[in-house]
């Protein structure tokens, strides 16, 4: 069929429903299920996964995000990386979360992100940068831990990565 992904590859573009009605209108891919903006009229999430498989080097070589630091004086320095969560949706959706060198996620207030989520976990998951890369591990959640729609329990983040917490769609963004 003319247009289609070759097979193998997520459709980058498929159909839109709506659910509801009027005021309590909603739009859903159809594809990966997610819940999308109302603004949106396709889904960022199947556009990237789609993407990310056409792009995959043949013999699938994982990808890392890795920090190159130099000191003033163009030697090595100390490493210091730099990564953010951004909410795509909800009531915090934009914001823009600052990674520390161990940061916590969940609802518990002693946490370093706070998301407000109700399928969340106090203590949801950790992100710890690790010999030069972000390092996600989901901390024994009860829905779990998703990066690009694929359950893991540890995981090597790579910059606009789509991470899931609970029902909080969040991208990992990284220099």
């Amino acid at each position: 069929m003319p247009g289609a992904p070759p097979p193998g590859v997520p459709n980058p573009n498929p159909p839109i429903r709506t659910k509801g009605w009027w005021i309590f209108k909603k739009k859903f891919c159809t594809q990966c299920e997610q819940q999308l903006d109302k603004t949106w009229d396709a889904c960022p999430y199947c556009a990237q996964i789609a993407q990310q498989v056409i792009a995959a080097p043949a013999k699938h070589q994982a990808l890392k995000t890795q920090a190159f630091v130099l000191d003033s004086q163009g030697g090595p320095g100390s490493m210091q990386l730099l990564g953010w969560l951004v909410p795509l949706q909800g009531p915090q959706k934009g914001e823009l979360f600052t990674l520390s060198p161990v940061t916590t996620i969940g609802t518990d207030p002693k946490c370093t992100v706070i998301l407000q989520d109700k399928f969340m976990s106090s203590n949801h998951a950790e992100i710890k940068a690790e010999n030069g890369m972000w390092v996600l591990r989901d901390a024994g959640s009860t829905n779990g831990t998703y990066v690009n729609n694929k359950r893991v329990d540890r995981h090597e983040l790579v910059d606009n990565d789509f991470v899931k917490f609970g029902s909080a769609m969040l991208k990992f963004k990284a220099l």
